[in-house]
């Protein structure tokens, strides 16, 4: 996005916004194939404090996010998908799904800090599809750095100021700012509400032309998120798998302990599985094939021994015919997730300044 500016005014893109709200409806859009953003948001007013840490993932046709967020007494994830008509869903930590944006996060009660929660430090990608007119204003002092920065009024109600390194060209600094500073009250409220002064502080922006975060930005399945998986969704992946070639170790405990290794070939087109198994230093071999209905056992010695095919055969539904899904033991009806990380610990101030 080109910036233009003269003297005392930036002039930005060309999208209308029509309220506060309607933020939400400028695009998010990075030219990075991931991004993390660790920040925190600071109500001067009322002197609370959220430490807040973003991931995103912008390597597919969508971009999915995961803003993790912790405050004095309450703690939130908030997972986003934003792409075609998804284009304002979200999932907050109980995986209850927010269809709009006016919907508040428990326990906070303020709108432009609920509205800028859920949004996240990501916002800062927004701003510069905007149709605001940007003044600059006085440099600043910034945690011991001289800083510049710009200002600009929605309605006469409410201010937002960036204030970004000096040695930035403009155009990169309103991209990368060092703080977002929101004063006023909302400024399409047609209710009383509350007048609110808050600053975004942001510690870390990094971004990379890898997919860092894949793993990241995805509710895990299950308790936590019964919602992920009590839906049908699109785009669960499944083991749709041809052929496979796979190794496996089978411990079998009693009065003694002992150890099976087999190494597995299957055909899910040709019908045809070989497992060569070694047991306590025996190998044998066998070869099913599903179509004829036979097996062949071979044994010490190079022997062969022909048998039917049974429905105790490995990978045998009991319908009767062979399928990959039944050789790992898995019923038809279940989905493979894939790898998840487990959330990382809260993240505290220090360790963002650290950052």
């Amino acid at each position: 996005m080109l910036f233009i500016f003269s003297i005392e005014v930036i002039l930005l893109s060309t999208i209308k916004i029509g309220s506060a709200t309607d933020l939400v409806d400028l695009p998010l859009s990075i030219s990075s194939k991931s991004a993390n953003i660790n920040a925190t948001l600071t109500d001067i007013n009322a002197g609370n404090k959220y430490f807040i840490q973003e991931f995103i993932s912008a390597s597919g046709q969508t971009i999915k996010g995961r803003i993790v967020i912790s405050g004095e007494k309450d703690s939130y994830n908030i997972y986003y998908n934003v792409a075609s008509f998804f284009n304002n869903e979200r999932l907050d930590g109980d995986m209850l799904r927010f269809n709009n944006w006016d919907q508040t996060l428990p326990g906070i009660k303020k709108p432009v800090t609920n509205l800028i929660l859920l949004m996240g430090p990501s916002l800062l990608y927004r701003f510069d599809h905007s149709s605001l007119v940007w003044k600059s204003v006085e440099d600043k002092n910034i945690r011991g750095t001289l800083m510049k920065g710009a200002t600009t009024e929605i309605n006469g109600r409410f201010r937002i100021t960036y204030y970004y390194k000096k040695h930035f060209d403009d155009d990169f600094g309103i991209k990368h700012p060092s703080r977002i500073e929101f004063k006023g009250n909302d400024p399409y409220s047609t209710s009383i509400s509350y007048k609110e002064n808050l600053i975004l502080d942001i510690y870390l922006q990094n971004e990379n032309h890898i997919d860092e975060f894949a793993n990241e930005v995805h509710p895990l399945p299950g308790i936590e998120c019964p919602h992920y998986l009590s839906t049908w969704h699109p785009r669960f992946p499944e083991l749709r798998t041809d052929y496979m070639h796979y190794t496996m170790y089978e411990y079998i405990k009693g009065s003694t302990t002992s150890r099976t290794f087999s190494e597995i070939h299957a055909s899910g087109n040709h019908n045809i599985l070989r497992i060569k198994s070694n047991v306590l230093g025996v190998t044998t071999e066998a070869i099913y094939d599903y179509n004829l209905g036979v097996s062949f056992l071979f044994g010490k010695g190079g022997s062969c021994s022909i048998l039917p095919a049974d429905k105790n055969s490995p990978g045998i539904y009991p319908y009767g015919y062979f399928h990959l899904d039944n050789l790992f033991l898995v019923n038809a009806g279940y989905k493979y997730l894939g790898k998840f990380n487990l959330p990382p610990a809260t993240p505290s101030l220090n360790n963002l300044l650290a950052d």
